[in-house]
């Protein structure tokens, strides 16, 4: 049941909002090489002085590896995406703040970013599951008849 994000969708119900959901995997292995594609698309999508809108990531399944930008949930708590990174060979790998990572590890961080950065990094290898949802906030709902539009859940399926 995808109750966190459903839950979601109706405390920002006043916000324009579009759920995308990646109902199967799309690479080898059970990753998911389209919804990092979309992911970077998105980001590449806005004007870099501006702020970009969050968006909110679930995935349902169980965990195969061990901004306000972007978020993620895993067994019930979110994750925060502010990024992402390609390589050279068009690899991307994502930057997630993640709420269950240890006090020490954060400070480990904040010591020596540099030799710690993979605390924050999440390429497609651990992003196995069978599925994810993303929300994207659009904007703000500023009539009434849009209102009513969005008590109507829709999502679009990619692929």
């Amino acid at each position: 049941m995808w109750i966190c994000h459903v839950s979601l969708y109706l405390f920002i119900s006043l916000s324009r909002c579009e759920i995308v959901d990646f109902h199967r995997p799309t690479g080898p292995d059970g990753s998911h090489p389209r919804m990092l594609e979309w992911i970077r698309d998105y980001f590449n999508s806005f004007e870099t002085s501006r702020p970009i809108p969050p968006l909110y990531l679930q995935h349902q399944g169980i965990l195969s590896v061990a901004p306000l930008q972007q978020a993620t949930v895993r067994a019930g708590h979110s994750r925060t995406i502010v990024g992402y990174e390609e390589s050279n060979d068009g690899a991307i790998s994502l930057f997630i703040f993640d709420p269950s990572c240890s006090k020490s590890l954060v400070q480990l961080f904040m010591q020596n970013p540099e030799r710690s950065g993979n605390l924050f990094r999440r390429t497609s290898k651990g992003l196995q599951h069978p599925q994810f949802q993303i929300v994207v906030m659009r904007g703000i709902v500023d009539s009434d008849a849009e209102f009513e539009e969005r008590k109507v859940l829709s999502s679009t399926r990619i692929p």
